[in-house]
Parts: structure tokens; C-alpha cells; sequence
């Protein structure tokens, strides 16, 4: 399938039909793998016991409650930039859905209602989800 600029066809079907029965084909998917850096990046941090992306990762919701409100800050952003409401959405197991919950309960409208502008905002720092 190529290299970094390659393209490959969006898999299934013909495509979307238009009005009159002709088709729209699927526009082509470009590999990403400039962003493999952060992915690996991202994958550590969630392997990183202590941070707030691991205890969603292993569905610590005790862990959770220990780092926000007062440890942690709800709107960092990951390497990939999630934050870790995104995470738990994201992995959708019963205790990553509680976590989410949570942190809904907890932030209420300002987290779930933030313009992404304002939440791409924050500082991104090398101890963003990390205790403090």
C-alpha cells in the first residue's frame, strides 16, 4: 500500500448516490504516519502508572478520584490530542463509562461544552496528566 503520501480507496461499496442514481465515489483515506511519533508517545503515557490516561486505561476509578479535581488538569490534552474524558469514551468498557461519569458529575457543562478552541488553550507540558 505504499509509502507516507500513498492513498488507499475507503473499503466497501461503490460509493454514495446521488440524486438521478449516479454515484459519488468515496474520496481516498491518506496514510497518516506522521503522527506515529505521538502515537507511541501516547501508548507509554497510558503504560505510565500514576497518570491519569493509565488509570483509565486499567479503569481505576479510586485512582480517578484521587487526581481530579485537585492533581490533575481535566482539559490536558495527550500526545494525540485526547484529553482523558476522550480516553474513556473512546475505550467504552463498563468501568472506563463510570469513569466518564465521573468526570461529567464532576465538571458538569464546562467540560462536556468547551469549545475545542478553548481546550486546545491549555498548556501542553511534558507533566500534563501526571501527578503533581
Amino acid at each position: 500500500m505504499g509509502g507516507k503520501n500513498s492513498t488507499e480507496r475507503g473499503g466497501g461499496g461503490e460509493g454514495e448516490l446521488l440524486d438521478g442514481g449516479a454515484q459519488r465515489p468515496h474520496p481516498p483515506r491518506t496514510r497518516v504516519s506522521a503522527s506515529a511519533p505521538s502515537v507511541v508517545k501516547q501508548a507509554a503515557l497510558m503504560d505510565s502508572a500514576g497518570t491519569a490516561w493509565h488509570a483509565v486505561k486499567v479503569g481505576n476509578l479510586e485512582m480517578i478520584t484521587k487526581l481530579f479535581p485537585d492533581r490533575c488538569n481535566v482539559y490536558a490534552r495527550g500526545p494525540v490530542g485526547e484529553n482523558v474524558l476522550h480516553t474513556a469514551m473512546l475505550l467504552n468498557t463498563p468501568s472506563t463509562l463510570a469513569i466518564a461519569r465521573y468526570l461529567v458529575k464532576l465538571y458538569g457543562a464546562p467540560l462536556v461544552n468547551c469549545p475545542f478552541s478553548v481546550r486546545a488553550a491549555w498548556p501542553r507540558h511534558s507533566s500534563v496528566g501526571r501527578r503533581v
